[in-house]
């Protein structure tokens, strides 16, 4: 009786454990496994139109005008790889406006880990058409940030890293602060991540720190750029040469103050100037208004104002 009893009970037993072995297993493959939804259109997106804000550096490299482009992007191409191509298109952006990438610079790659925009470029960043060291370093400057800032107003990223192919071993690696033209103490370390930069678009307050700073040096071509001609009533370069140097006073030092909109296309900046005379003297003018006017989307200081209260 007892061997019979166990032997039912070893059959059981058996009966129960082939059971679970199946049952359990047939279920995870029917609901536990995740089968994620598919794209149909992944890596062959259909192309479109979008519009993008580029930043396009003045003459001086110092500070960018915001102008906005529409873009076309290719079927399954970045948005992002497609406005650097259209940055990199604009070699004659006109007016006082520069180039912000030469010709043979190209942009490699563009990716992402869901917060930062990497953008690889070609070697020919590390050497830009001059033989001048400052002009150099003013043109890597300049490219980084039309690159990154460009990127950055698309809104889609918070922070971009510049990546650069090296010429001696074809590695993609940091570039230095120093080959990215930011000159300085610390040039020997590695250029970090960029993030926005708003405080160098081109406002009435910085056209008129332009042409303030310029005619401070009596630099006469970049103020020559940065002033409105009104009317066509400014005089030739070579003429504007010769007013400056006939300047009464110099200029000691000034300091922008205040600024007010006047609507989309206008501005007066106000500034304190102290202005210097041929005997040494001094005499301090607050707040002197300078008329600043957006042509083509870029502002300027108007000359006639200019002339009359800085130059006299």
């Amino acid at each position: 009786m007892t061997r019979r009893y166990l032997a039912l009970c070893c059959w059981l037993l058996c009966l129960f454990t082939l059971a679970g072995c199946v049952s359990p297993f047939r279920e995870v493959d029917r609901v536990g496994e995740y089968t994620p939804e598919i794209d149909p259109q992944a890596g062959n997106r259909s192309g479109g139109t979008i519009t993008a804000d580029l930043w396009l550096p003045v003459k001086s490299r110092d500070y960018f005008a915001v102008k906005t482009f529409s873009v076309a992007v290719a079927s399954g191409e970045r948005p992002e790889m497609a406005v650097l191509k259209e940055l990199g298109r604009q070699q004659e952006p006109g007016d006082i406006l520069v180039a912000p990438m030469w010709s043979s610079l190209q942009v490699l790659e563009v990716t992402d880990d869901n917060q930062t925009l990497y953008v690889t470029l070609s070697k020919e960043f590390l050497s830009p058409p001059t033989a001048d060291e400052s002009q150099r370093a003013a043109m890597c400057r300049a490219a980084v940030l039309s690159i990154s800032n460009t990127l950055l107003g698309m809104g889609e990223y918070s922070q971009v890293q510049i990546l650069v192919e090296m010429p001696s071993t074809g590695k993609v690696q940091r570039p230095t602060r120093g080959q990215a033209g930011f000159l300085g103490s610390d040039e020997n370390t590695v250029l970090g991540l960029l993030t926005a930069q708003p405080e160098l678009i081109l406002t009435p307050w910085t056209a008129a720190e332009i042409a303030m700073r310029a005619v401070s040096n009596m630099d006469s071509l970049v103020l020559y750029d940065i002033l409105y001609r009104s009317g066509g009533k400014m005089p030739d370069i070579f003429a504007f040469q010769s007013v400056l140097q006939e300047m009464p006073e110099s200029i000691k030092e000034y300091e922008i103050v205040d600024y007010i909109q006047e609507g989309e296309s206008q501005a007066t900046v106000y500034v304190d100037i102290l202005f210097l005379d041929g005997q040494e003297q001094e005499r301090l003018e607050t707040r002197v208004p300078l008329t600043c006017v957006q042509e083509n989307g870029i502002w300027k200081v108007e000359y006639q104002t200019f002339e009359k209260l800085v130059i006299r």
